[in-house]
Order: structure tokens, then sequence, then C-alpha cells
């Protein structure tokens, strides 16, 4: 049986350069946080994210999940601030609210009925 050698395609893989850098470029740290930062960092956004499900989760009215929401965003917030310096936290505001601003426009309208 012949095969068609125009059909078969190559892919390329990436290569690492002679420098001993990885093919994939790692994923940008906007915060640039030190190595003693990275941990406790991410240790805090888990905890919370981990507070947030139980709250959406859990039997409270609306109003009382919104005003918890409030405090844990605001307790998340302070013990950030403790550890990044001022330049960071600022930069991590920033995000923050770029964050929540695309979840806002993602948001789907409700639909109309005729």
């Amino acid at each position: 049986m012949l095969c068609n050698s125009s059909a078969v395609v190559a892919q390329e893989k990436p290569v690492a350069s002679s420098t001993n850098q990885p093919a994939v470029t790692p994923l940008k740290d906007p915060l640039q946080l030190t190595k003693e930062q990275q941990v406790p960092y991410r240790e805090i956004i888990k905890r919370y994210a981990t507070l947030m499900g139980e709250l959406r989760r859990s039997v409270l009215t609306p109003e009382e999940k919104k005003q918890k929401h409030i405090i844990l965003l605001s307790q998340r917030e302070a013990e950030i601030k403790s550890m990044l310096t001022p330049e960071q936290f600022e930069m991590y505001q920033k995000l923050e609210a770029d964050r929540q601003a695309k979840q806002v426009n993602m948001r789907k309208e409700p639909l109309k009925m005729q």
C-alpha cells in the first residue's frame, strides 16, 4: 500500500534554546512576588476561595450572604496587604478591580419575555 506523503504533516514541537530555557514561557507574575511571599499568598487565596464556596452553598439569606461576603473580602485584603509591599498591594488592587469588572461584564442579561 502506498502512503501519500503530502497527507502526512509533521507537528513541530517547541525546542528549548541553547541557554537551557524552557520552551514554554512561564506565567507572568504581575505582583512580582518573592519566593518567600509566594506560598503564603497562595495559601491565603486558596483559603478564602474555600470560604467563599462554603458561603455560596450556605443556607443564609441573600442579605446575610452579601454581608458575610463583604467581611471575607475585607479580611482577605487585610491579610494580603500585610504581606505585600505597598507597590505590590497597589498592583493587587488594580488586578482585583480589573477582575471584578470582567466578572460584571460576563454576567448574562435576563431574557425578556414578550
